[in-house]
């Protein structure tokens, strides 16, 4: 039961990122606001939350559709 609850909520707590262009290590997010970073990874950069809309923030699976 949790596990279909989390399914149901997690849109709305997590932000997914997806690396949309590796030359300018720009990323794509889940809610629509794409940003930057200037050097290393988020993991690099201890990124915890999306800098665009406070929520914390996961990469998407490169298995997982990018249509919500």
């Amino acid at each position: 039961m949790l596990k279909e609850l989390y399914k149901i909520i997690e849109p709305w707590w997590v932000c997914e990122r997806t690396l949309m262009d590796e030359e300018f290590n720009a990323y794509d997010t889940s809610c629509g606001n794409p940003w930057c970073l200037e050097e290393g990874t988020p993991e690099d950069n201890k990124m915890i939350y999306c800098p665009a809309c406070g929520r914390k923030i996961k990469a998407r699976r490169s298995n997982e559709s990018s249509t919500d």
